[in-house]
């Protein structure tokens, strides 16, 4: 039997998911342009917080957003993008509210 492929599919608006390395690199790039770092802006990986008990769970994940001359952003979250903790609240606000999304704390 031969394989179908689609050429269309149902339409449906993406929501932010910061396990996926495009939405930390697109934060990434809009905290870059909102505090006007020049230079090199790195994004680390997403690493999860709670060692241990159960790998593929869904707990507490973090990444940092950083440049060379020191400045950081730091988020902690959990089931893709419900931030637990950041050191720019507003920022994140900002960026949930330009996609679209509603930020909740």
């Amino acid at each position: 039997m031969a394989k179908i492929y689609n050429n269309k599919w149902k339409v449906k608006k993406l929501s932010i998911n910061f396990n996926h390395k495009q939405w930390r690199q697109d934060f990434g790039a809009f905290v870059k342009t909102k505090f006007f770092w020049d230079g090199t802006t790195m994004v680390t990986r997403s690493k999860s917080t709670n060692n241990g008990i159960n790998i593929s769970s869904k707990g507490e994940k973090q990444f940092t957003v950083y440049n060379a001359h020191g400045g950081e952003v730091r988020v902690v979250y959990k089931n893709e993008n419900e931030i637990l903790y950041t050191n720019q609240e507003e920022l994140v606000k900002e960026y949930f509210a330009e996609r679209g999304m509603q930020y909740e704390r």
